[in-house]
């Protein structure tokens, strides 16, 4: 599983039994000094884009998540 893939799958499903919201989400991660808007987080949750990996850290502290990936071999 690519860490993406797990990214997409795991925040939803922490933040819907958190009841949190992109918006109280955003709140929190400005809390933490990371600036971003509720449609920005919309956009991750569609798989549209994803964070830079301090962010993703950032989320999942926000979320109290720990999302491993296994790593992707290329030849």
């Amino acid at each position: 599983m690519t860490l993406q893939n797990e990214f997409s799958r795991s925040v939803p499903t922490a933040m819907g039994a958190r009841g949190a919201s992109p918006s109280m989400l955003a709140a929190e991660l400005a809390r933490a000094g990371v600036q971003v808007t509720p449609q920005t987080i919309y956009n991750w949750l569609a798989g549209k884009n994803m964070p830079p990996i301090i962010t993703m850290e950032n989320v999942c502290s926000a979320l109290r998540i720990l999302i491993v990936a296994a790593p992707v071999l290329c030849r």
